[in-house]
């Protein structure tokens, strides 16, 4: 029976673990917002915990349910439905999170049966363990080879994680700029265009960071597009902010083609020019180092 358990656990722990790989955008950003992780180790931590998934599953699976692995198990099993189904704590500036959310029944049922054999299987340890040598290497090698297609497809840059990249305002910028904003408050103005993905999941990515970090100043967007491509987008993102629709000419002029990009307004220093391909991990030490330091 015990070899049964072991095999409902882990197949259960795989399923759920591939389910997550499929959605990880969303899951890394429900890491961040249910407060298990800081939005600068939300990408670590959501890929760490897939990984413990993956490992645990394979070894369940190829009949090796040590009290080590069952254990390590429970404990993977519980950050992950953690993340998953705890309630955010102001659900109206929340995100949707499509699948992680319809999915929850299907989910739950999975999480429940892989509890309930992990702990048959920590209860009645195997009497005897297979350590022939085709399982042993067939064990490590599907572990290394899923963990590595998870980071393949799901890269960590190390980019992300440094300083995102900053620089004075050039003149062209700076003109276009008094045109459409003038303000003696902390503003942060991002700059996106209607169809573009990595502007989505910015947008995505100030929602939680306005709701969860204090110091984050108020937010404004400006868009190269129309009426109904904004709110398409607002609608595909589920997310909701002050915008402006700025003509073409201008946008290109202060983003200079690449998008999306972010200007930082402070009440005593000049503006700054934040740029970063999917809104840098690091960005959130800046701008409130940025703002502290008035």
């Amino acid at each position: 029976m015990n070899t049964l358990f072991s095999w409902i656990s882990g197949m259960c722990l795989l399923i759920i673990s591939i389910f997550l790989f499929i959605n990880f955008t969303q899951f890394e950003l429900k890491t961040y917002e249910s407060g298990v992780s800081s939005y600068f180790y939300s990408g670590i931590v959501s890929r760490i915990s897939i990984s413990l998934l993956i490992v645990c599953s394979i070894f369940l699976f190829l009949h090796k349910a040590s009290k080590l692995i069952t254990i390590l198990s429970i404990t993977s099993l519980a950050l992950a439905g953690f993340i998953i189904f705890i309630e955010p704590s102001n659900p109206f500036i929340s995100l949707y999170y499509g699948l992680l959310i319809s999915s929850k029944i299907k989910l739950a049922t999975l999480f429940i049966l892989s509890f309930f054999g992990l702990i048959l299987t920590y209860f009645y340890p195997h009497r005897k363990k297979l350590k022939r040598l085709p399982i042993v290497i067939s064990k490590y090698l599907l572990t290394i080879g899923l963990v590595t297609v998870l980071f393949a497809f799901n890269p960590l840059f190390p980019e992300e994680f440094q300083d995102i990249s900053i620089k004075s305002l050039t003149k062209n910028q700076q003109t276009a700029l008094k045109e459409i904003e003038a303000t003696e408050s902390n503003k942060l103005i991002a700059f996106f265009t209607t169809s573009c993905p990595y502007c989505e999941l910015a947008a995505k990515k100030l929602t939680l960071l306005s709701k969860n970090e204090p110091l984050f100043p108020e937010i404004i967007i400006y868009f190269a597009g129309s009426e109904e491509g904004v709110a398409s987008f607002f609608q595909d993102t589920e997310t909701n902010f002050d915008y402006e629709i700025i003509k073409t000419k201008t946008f290109l002029q202060i983003t200079e083609g690449s998008f999306p990009k972010m200007v930082l307004f402070s009440k005593e220093k000049n503006p700054i020019y934040l740029s970063g391909r999917s809104f840098n991990y690091d960005v959130v030490n800046l701008v409130e180092e940025h703002l502290k330091s008035e």
